[in-house]
């Protein structure tokens, strides 16, 4: 299967699907997130819910992103990513950009410029990104689209270790105006909704052979 049908059959079908019998079904998953993570934590509920329904499908289309560059190929993440380009409109596209962001800072978060072991990890991240940036961008890729898939290399460890669902969940509440840091239940429940969304796409993901 190509990228780009396995990703618009992904979209359609999983993140953006039709109404069932004229139920919003992914609108009503939204909801009953929303709705646990209200329970333990009233502050949340001061996020309107269109607002969270935008804000969540951004981080799903990150985190299928993620999953995908961390379980395919990697040098078929920049179709990922052109295709994701295509499929999104403009004002979706660059409100992702805050949260790819935070993907490509999970990757040193914590380390310091102070210990040489850290400052390595630091050099080989960014080498690698470099590297990768130029391979694709000799092969046609536009420049933006390449630089996204390049921003996800090297965080397979900060997603296993938890910093990287941590700094979502702060890009979340800083994207909606949410000052104050929610409880660590509320946070535990909204990490185990991104969780769902990375793990429901990896097993997307390793259920077909994936081509140019």
């Amino acid at each position: 299967m190509t990228v780009a049908d396995f990703c618009h059959e992904h979209y359609d079908t999983a993140i953006f699907p039709e109404s069932v019998g004229g139920v919003d079904v992914v609108s009503v998953f939204y909801k009953l997130a929303a709705d646990s993570i209200n329970e333990v934590d009233s502050r949340f509920s001061s996020i309107p819910r269109e607002i969270f329904d935008y804000e969540i499908t951004l981080i799903r289309m990150e985190l299928f992103a993620l999953a995908f560059l961390h379980n395919a190929n990697e040098d078929l993440a920049p179709i990922q990513s052109e295709v994701t380009r295509s499929y999104v409109n403009e004002v979706m596209w660059v409100d992702m950009k805050d949260y790819n962001d935070t993907i490509a800072l999970s990757a040193t978060y914590g380390l310091s410029g102070k210990s040489p072991s850290d400052r390595m990890k630091i050099t080989s991240i960014n080498q690698r990104r470099m590297s990768a940036f130029d391979k694709w961008i000799n092969f046609g890729y536009e420049a933006n689209t390449i630089a996204r898939a390049a921003n996800r290399l090297g965080t397979q460890p900060s997603w296993d270790n938890n910093p990287l669902p941590n700094l979502l969940v702060a890009t979340l509440q800083k994207r909606t105006g949410l000052n104050e840091s929610l409880n660590n239940e509320a946070i535990f429940r909204l990490q185990g909704v991104m969780f769902g969304f990375y793990s429901g796409a990896r097993d997307a993901i390793k259920k077909v052979h994936l081509s140019h």
